[in-house]
């Protein structure tokens, strides 16, 4: 081989390792730009579901399963029930820890029944906002049988009420000739006395709802932090709005080898031919 065959060969095969080392480096920064773009994901999802799987690790280990009905304590009520003759009864209800309450002790005043102009007969509900408190003042009005208003129920009790009308096509004798009177239903905390049962749905959505809110309250509170002292949102924003790297062109080194082949072949068909 003459010394321009064997330069030819030479820049062919430092073409060719450098083709090889091209394509290595091109492999190597689109890696780079994958692992990049998959810990910048890593990273998101890790600061943004770290609050809920905490969350979830905490009430897990009090005892409180979110993904299932757990069986817990529930506080005894009493309803006493106060019918407009001033008998009494009662009854037990139990309601859960974390059951969002309301009050469920009430009165209700009953207006006598009047004939209306279309041969109906109407009376007036009102309803008072009570207390256990209320009790002996309410058992003192029934048995005292004394002619009650709502002059005097709105002395005696000034929480809210709500009027409503109430119509009767027919009504019997004793119903016509009943006046004014109150019945009454008085929830009363039994203190000390508790059940176990399983939750209900309602009561478990409940508390879950809460759990999210917390948890949201929480996330927003540590991504606020985050942003204000690392700018870790922002950085991950500018990370993954990066443009995936340009590639080092491998068609130009490509064409070199080919046009360095073609020259090496035709020097030496032109030298066999001689």
């Amino acid at each position: 081989m003459d010394e321009q065959l064997e330069e030819l060969a030479i820049e062919i095969f430092e073409l060719k390792e450098k083709l090889k080392e091209t394509k290595e480096e091109n492999k190597k920064v689109h890696r780079e730009y994958v692992l990049d773009q998959i810990k910048t994901s890593l990273k998101k999802f890790t600061a943004i579901a770290a609050v809920p799987t905490i969350g979830t690790a905490i009430t897990t280990l009090a005892g409180w399963n979110p993904f299932k009905l757990n069986e817990e304590k529930q506080q005894v009520y009493t309803m006493t029930n106060i019918d407009k003759y001033g008998e009494t009864s009662g009854e037990k209800n139990y309601k859960e820890f974390f059951e969002i309450k309301t009050n469920e002790s009430k009165l209700n005043f009953y207006t006598k029944w009047q004939p209306t102009e279309d041969n109906k007969y109407e009376r007036e509900k009102y309803t008072y906002v009570v207390s256990e408190n209320d009790l002996e003042t309410i058992s003192e009005l029934i048995e005292t049988n004394t002619y009650i208003t709502e002059t005097k129920l709105n002395e005696l009790f000034s929480n809210p009420k709500t009027v409503e009308k109430e119509q009767r096509v027919e009504l019997t004798i004793e119903e016509l000739a009943c006046p004014s009177y109150v019945e009454a239903s008085i929830m009363k905390k039994n203190n000390g006395e508790y059940i176990k049962s399983l939750e209900t749905e309602t009561s478990h959505k409940e508390k879950l709802l809460i759990k999210l809110l917390i948890e949201a309250l929480a996330l927003l509170a540590e991504i606020s932090l985050l942003e204000e002292h690392t700018k870790f949102f922002d950085k991950i924003e500018k990370s993954e709005g990066r443009d995936i790297p340009e590639e080092k062109d491998l068609e130009e080194i490509r064409k070199k080898i080919k046009t360095k082949q073609l020259q090496f072949r035709k020097i030496k068909a032109t030298q066999k031919g001689h």
